[in-house]
């Protein structure tokens, strides 16, 4: 449970500091530094996912998981949700903390 308080925290902070440096970037600059971000994080979580995969004992539910959290996901319309308080915040730049 601490790993989770730690992301969490590491999450505010960082939306908090990049929110701060944003105001000094130009928007074609940032748009490039947020695509290179979400491209690392996906590398990232590919790695993980490859190197942990044989691993696991229970591959199959890696597979159930991502589809029933996909499933509920568009069941309650969980994007439009999001970029209705991403609208409704505007004035604060929380598109990376939405995004984690």
């Amino acid at each position: 449970m601490i790993g989770t308080y730690f992301n969490v925290t590491t999450i505010i902070i960082g939306s908090l500091i990049g929110w701060i440096l944003k105001k000094g970037i130009n928007p074609k600059k940032s748009e490039v530094l947020l695509t290179a971000m979400g491209l690392c994080a996906t590398a990232i979580g590919i790695n993980s996912l490859v190197s942990n995969m044989a691993k696991s004992e229970l591959p199959v539910l890696f597979i159930i998981s991502m589809a029933l959290g996909g499933y509920i996901g568009e069941t309650i319309d969980l994007d439009r949700r999001l970029n209705s308080l991403k609208t409704k915040f505007h004035g604060l730049n929380i598109e990376g903390l939405i995004t984690a």
